[in-house]
């Protein structure tokens, strides 16, 4: 049996005078943009809750100003579940390092309401 994951993560540029972000976290005028390294991972768990397989892919990205607020799109397609673990229990997560340029906000909800970060992982066929 494999399982696909999915996930996507919206970061923003804190440029200097935008409205997303909080002022102390503003460093450069808008123009800067952001560069930073992105790791989405799937774990699967063990029966101690501790981490048995891991599967992962990186990538580097460059946030623009103009962009302002990016969608990262990440997939890690057929993943084998591995009945040595013990469990079907699994964790995502994505890693975000920052590089270089403006500083940038992990975008979570917009209005308290509209979820802008998300995952899923289903059986494949």
């Amino acid at each position: 049996m494999t399982v696909t994951a999915q996930a996507n993560l919206e970061l923003t540029t804190c440029y200097k005078g935008t409205a997303s972000c909080a002022d102390t976290m503003e460093e450069y005028a808008r123009g800067k943009n952001a560069v930073a390294d992105i790791r989405f991972e799937f774990i699967q768990l063990d029966s101690t809750g501790h981490a048995c397989r891991t599967h992962s892919t990186a990538s580097r990205r460059t946030i623009t100003d103009e962009g302002h607020h990016f969608i990262t799109h990440h997939r890690l397609p057929n993943i084998p579940v591995e009945a040595a673990c013990g469990t079907r229990t699994f964790l995502m997560r994505i890693y975000v390092k920052h590089v270089s340029g403006q500083t940038l906000k992990v975008d979570g909800l917009q209005g308290g309401a509209t979820s802008l970060t998300n995952g899923i992982a289903f059986n494949d066929r």
